[in-house]
């Protein structure tokens, strides 16, 4: 038999094992529980639930937008080693300067 939409023990949020019975307890786990899965372990769970849900235009939207936002994210950290380049390069030339102006003035 296949095990699609069945949940097994671990994942069956803590507060609901520990004898919290109400229709909440099966709803999500805390954030601290949450944040604690691995990132497998949330993909997983996510594809089992994905066959037996719908979707709405939200889905997709959000998706989109963090798609736009990695993108953004990419190009601010390629600004930011250009950026760090440039100030590199620059506070080479300020010491160059500053030791050929030492040198002139030193006579």
């Amino acid at each position: 038999m296949d095990n699609v939409g069945r949940i097994t023990q671990a994942e069956i949020p803590q507060n609901y094992r520990e004898g919290n019975r109400s229709k909440e307890a099966l709803m999500s786990e805390t954030l601290a529980e949450l944040r604690g899965l691995p990132d497998d372990e949330i993909i997983k769970r996510h594809d089992r639930i994905a066959t037996s849900t719908t979707v709405s235009v939200c889905y997709y939207l959000e998706e989109l937008a963090r798609r736009d936002q990695d993108s953004h994210t990419r190009v601010m950290l390629r600004y930011t080693k250009w950026i760090m380049l440039m100030t590199v390069i620059m506070t080479i030339s300020t010491v160059v300067n500053v030791i050929i102006v030492t040198r002139i003035f030193c006579r």
